[in-house]
C-alpha cells in the first residue's frame, strides 16, 4: 500500500469516527410541511398559529378542514383566515337568555346532573316505564331546563375505571317546511311540496330548540375565588353540551339554519363571573339536509414546550353549510368546533387563604382514556329560567308556548375511547351502543306529568331512535 493510500486510508477512517460521534439532530419541520400536514394557512402567525397546530396535532386529519378554537386564554383562533369572521361569543342578557350579534335573543339548557346510583337523596324521573332500561333518577336540586330526550352511557363506578371518551352518530336536523316529497307541478319549475313541518319556536318566547352531544367528566376541584363557610371549595363532575342550536333568527326563510355550540360548565364556582358560550357564527348548517356524521370526543396533544393541553371537539364531517351573512351555499364540507379545557379544575384562584399554583395544580378531568366519563346524546328544548333559585337552577318551566322540535334521527351511533391514536383517525374499543354500555335513559317533563306524550322516542334499529319534544 503506497504512502498516499494509507494516508487517505487514515483520513477516512478518522472521518468514520467523528460522524459516529456526532450527536443525531432531528429535522426541524418545515413551514410548509407543517402547512400541509395539518391543514394550517401560511397566513396564520404568532401565537395564533403555535395554538392551532397543538389542537390539530389532535384531530384526524378528516377535522381538520375547517376549524376553529376557543383556547384558555380568552381568544378564538381559527386554521383559515376566512373563519374569522365566522367565531362570535354571546352575551347574557339574565339567567340563561344570550344574545348573538345580530340581536337575537334565545335560552341556553342548563346543564344536567352525572348520572349516579345513590338514591338516597335523589326523586325518581318520569321515564317511561316501556324504556329499554330500568328507571334512571337524578338529584332533586335541578329542577329542569324544559323538556328533553336524554340517553347516556353506562356510568363507570369510580374514576379510575373507563367510561368513553368519543361518540358519533348520523344525525337529521328538523326544518320548519318539513321533508322534501317531491316537484309541485301546481306551482311550476323550481317549486317542491313539503311534509309536515317539524320544528317550531314560539316567537314570543326564549324557546330554543337543541340537539347534542357531550357528557360528563370525571370529578373536579372547583376552587371559590374567595372561599367563605357558605362558598366552599366543591368537588363534582364537570358537564358540557356539544350540539346544534336551531337558527332562531333566520327561520322561516330561505337561510333556515343550525349552528354549531360547544358548552362546557363554568369551572370556577363562586366566582361571579357569567360563563363565556361559545359557538361558530357565521357558518350554519343547513336544516333538513340528509343525515350527516357527527362526532363529539376528547382530545390532547403538547405544545413545543411539552405542556399538555386538552380540547372538547365537535365535529360535523359532510354537511352542507351556508354563509350566515349573505345566504349563499358554501357547500358539503367538515366543521370542527374546539373548546379548550386544559386547567378546567384549578385556575390561579385564592383557596384557603393560599394561593393556588398553577403551575403545579393543572388538572383536567376531562380525558382521552375516558376514565370517570360518561357520554350522551340529548333532544330539547330550552326555555327561559322564569324563577331562580340564586344558583341557575330553574324551577319553573313555561307551558302552553306550543314549541316542538320532531323527527330528530340518531342513527349508527358509536361510543369509544379516543387513546393514543386518534390523531390517525384509529379510535379505541368503538363499538355500536349496546346493552353492555347503555347506562339510561331520561324523558324529562316534569311539570307536565299529566301529558307524557310531551316527549316521545321511537326506536330504530339497535339504540338508534328518533325524538320529538312537544310544549303542549
Amino acid at each position: 500500500m503506497t504512502k498516499q493510500n494509507k494516508s487517505a486510508l487514515t483520513f477516512g477512517f478518522c472521518l468514520l469516527c467523528c460522524v459516529k460521534l456526532l450527536p443525531a439532530v432531528a429535522q426541524e419541520e418545515s413551514f410548509d410541511a407543517q402547512n400541509r400536514r395539518l391543514n394550517i394557512s401560511p397566513m396564520i402567525q404568532g401565537q395564533e398559529r403555535a395554538n392551532m397546530a397543538t389542537l390539530l396535532a389532535s384531530l384526524p386529519s378528516k377535522a381538520r378542514e375547517n376549524v376553529i378554537l376557543y383556547a384558555q386564554d380568552g381568544n378564538v383562533y381559527v386554521n383559515k383566515p376566512k373563519l374569522r369572521a365566522q367565531a362570535s361569543l354571546l352575551v347574557q342578557v339574565q339567567d340563561n337568555v344570550y344574545q348573538d350579534k345580530t340581536g337575537s335573543l334565545f335560552s341556553y339548557p342548563a346543564h344536567t346532573p352525572k348520572p349516579v346510583e345513590d338514591k338516597s337523596t335523589l326523586i325518581e324521573d318520569l321515564t317511561p316505564a316501556e324504556d329499554r332500561a330500568p328507571r334512571v333518577w337524578i338529584p332533586n336540586t335541578f329542577k329542569g331546563s324544559g323538556p328533553y330526550r336524554q340517553v347516556y352511557s353506562k356510568v363507570p363506578p369510580n374514576d379510575s375505571t373507563p367510561g368513553f371518551s368519543y361518540e358519533d352518530a348520523h344525525i337529521y336536523l328538523p326544518t320548519h317546511r318539513g321533508k322534501t316529497i317531491g316537484p309541485d307541478p301546481m306551482r311550476g319549475k323550481g317549486h317542491y311540496k313539503y311534509g309536515p313541518g317539524e320544528i317550531y319556536e314560539n316567537p314570543k318566547t326564549q324557546d330554543t330548540a337543541y340537539v347534542y352531544m357531550g357528557g360528563w367528566s370525571a370529578t373536579a376541584t372547583f376552587i371559590p375565588t374567595t372561599p367563605t363557610s357558605g362558598n366552599p371549595v366543591r368537588t363534582t363532575s364537570i358537564a358540557t353540551d356539544a350540539g346544534y342550536q336551531y337558527d332562531k333568527s333566520r327561520h322561516g326563510n330561505y337561510k333556515e339554519s343550525w349552528v354549531m355550540s360547544v358548552n362546557p360548565e363554568a369551572a370556577i364556582y363562586g366566582s361571579g363571573v357569567n360563563q363565556a358560550y361559545e359557538y361558530a357564527g357565521a357558518f350554519r348548517l343547513v336544516a333538513g339536509q340528509s343525515p350527516f356524521f357527527t362526532s363529539f370526543f376528547v382530545s390532547s396533544s403538547s405544545d413545543s414546550n411539552g405542556r399538555l393541553h386538552t380540547f372538547l371537539v365537535l365535529e360535523a364531517t359532510s354537511a352542507y353549510a351556508i354563509d350566515y351573512s349573505t345566504g349563499n351555499y358554501i357547500g358539503l364540507g367538515t366543521w370542527t368546533l374546539a373548546k379548550e379545557v386544559t386547567t378546567a379544575g384549578f385556575i390561579n384562584n385564592i383557596s384557603l387563604g393560599k394561593v393556588v399554583d398553577a403551575a403545579k395544580n393543572l388538572f383536567c378531568p376531562w380525558n382521552v382514556n375516558g376514565n370517570g366519563m360518561v357520554l350522551k346524546r340529548m333532544t330539547s328544548i330550552a326555555q327561559q329560567d322564569t324563577k331562580s333559585d340564586g344558583s341557575g337552577n330553574m324551577l319553573v318551566d313555561i307551558p302552553n308556548t306550543c314549541s316542538y322540535i320532531k323527527s330528530v334521527q340518531w342513527s349508527n351511533c358509536h361510543l369509544g375511547i379516543v387513546g393514543p391514536n386518534a390523531a390517525a383517525g384509529q379510535i379505541a374499543s368503538l363499538q355500536s351502543w349496546n346493552a353492555a354500555n347503555y347506562g339510561g335513559a331520561i324523558d324529562y317533563y316534569i311539570y307536565y306529568p299529566q301529558i307524557p306524550s310531551v316527549v316521545l322516542h321511537t326506536p330504530g334499529s339497535g339504540y338508534d331512535e328518533t325524538d320529538s319534544v312537544t310544549i303542549p
